[in-house]
């Protein structure tokens, strides 16, 4: 690969003052055409001696997530080379002649932030094991250039950490090596295991939950069901969009079910009724059954993104100010207090 030079440089450094004067006004003036992310481009190519490009990743004995992301990078880059914006600025400022670097650029890259992802097994069924879930992105959206909401134009938005774990075949006798650490959580099984628990997990948001129902079912194994495990009740809401596409882990929960690890499943697909039912909904409905937990020292537990995290709280708020009855500010002010007990405990995302 070979980058088409840019008509970009710093201009001749002068001594006198005059010509710092002029200088400081064509800057004033030039910086008014541009953005200021433009502007940190220019400041930048002028700590950096002009390179050329003329390697291939495939020359490169590079680990597969940053040969992505370096490919990302450098994808980006010669996106930018030929970009009409940056082609303004330089016409904008003709006196800076330099091909844009590439090491310019990679500095200017901010570094790929970590994901994390909710452990969803259990170390007691599976010491030395860990299970994520975690969405593949991979979805076509408007390219976001100047116009395209009125000309079709597409990109295709590829998450880098989601499918860089699908690429590795876990399945096959090769090794694969990923870059991970754990970190502590709040999300823990009561002390006391015959405390009842009450787990809000949509869509992915179930990882914790299944980790907890596959911690009960390896004691159930281990101790015997019933009172010989010595149990509390668990109820698990879940929801989805598409109950026949969307579903995860169906299959686990009935089984769950089954030997009694999971008392009772509450569901919510959102898309397949005429109405949009959604987790908060679902637990409004079963008020009395969820206050009654509470009062038996439930602890509750809700995974997902914000906005989801935010109706729940409310709509447990809703079902105890129904079923006890109290007013809603008192009812408010019972859930805040299961927080500070650590009784409520949430991981959400925005």
């Amino acid at each position: 690969m070979r980058a088409s030079p840019l008509l970009l440089s710093p201009s001749p450094s002068h001594n006198n003052n005059n010509n710092n004067n002029n200088n400081n006004n064509n800057r004033e003036e030039f910086s008014n055409r541009v953005t200021a992310r433009e502007m940190s481009l220019l400041e930048c190519m002028q700590e950096y001696k002009s390179v050329k490009v003329g390697f291939s990743l495939s020359s490169l004995s590079l680990p597969l997530s940053l040969s992505l992301s370096l490919s990302l990078c450098l994808s980006v880059y010669f996106t930018l080379l030929s970009s009409p914006r940056l082609t303004r600025v330089a016409d904008a400022h003709p006196q800076r002649h330099r091909q844009f670097p590439i090491g310019a650029f990679l500095e200017l890259c901010p570094k790929l932030a970590v994901r994390y992802y909710t452990i969803s097994s259990s170390s007691l069924k599976q010491p030395g094991r860990v299970a994520v879930t975690c969405t593949v992105v991979d979805e076509v959206k408007p390219d976001g250039s100047s116009g395209s909401s009125n000309n079709g134009k597409t990109r295709r938005h590829v998450g880098v950490c989601s499918n860089e774990l699908l690429r590795k075949d876990l399945s096959s006798n090769g090794e694969h090596t990923v870059r991970c650490f754990v970190r502590a959580s709040t999300f823990r099984l009561p002390k006391d295991k015959a405390k009842p628990i009450i787990m809000v997990g949509p869509g992915t948001g179930i990882a914790p939950m299944r980790a907890f129902l596959e911690e009960r079912s390896e004691i159930i194994s281990r101790e015997g069901s019933g009172a010989a495990a010595g149990l509390g009740a668990a109820t698990l809401f879940f929801g989805c969009r598409h109950e026949n596409a969307d579903y995860i882990y169906r299959d686990e929960l009935k089984a769950h079910l089954a030997s009694g690890a999971l008392t009772s499943l509450h569901t919510a697909f959102s898309r397949d009724g005429k109405d949009k039912v959604y987790v908060q909904h679902l637990i409004k409905r079963e008020s009395k059954a969820v206050h009654a937990m509470l009062n038996d020292g439930a602890h509750v537990y809700v995974c997902g993104g914000t906005r989801m995290g935010k109706d729940v709280k409310e709509a447990i708020a809703d079902a105890v100010s129904a079923a006890a009855p109290m007013g809603l500010a008192k009812a408010r002010e019972f859930v805040a207090a299961l927080e500070k007990e650590g009784r409520y405990v949430q991981e959400l995302w925005s």
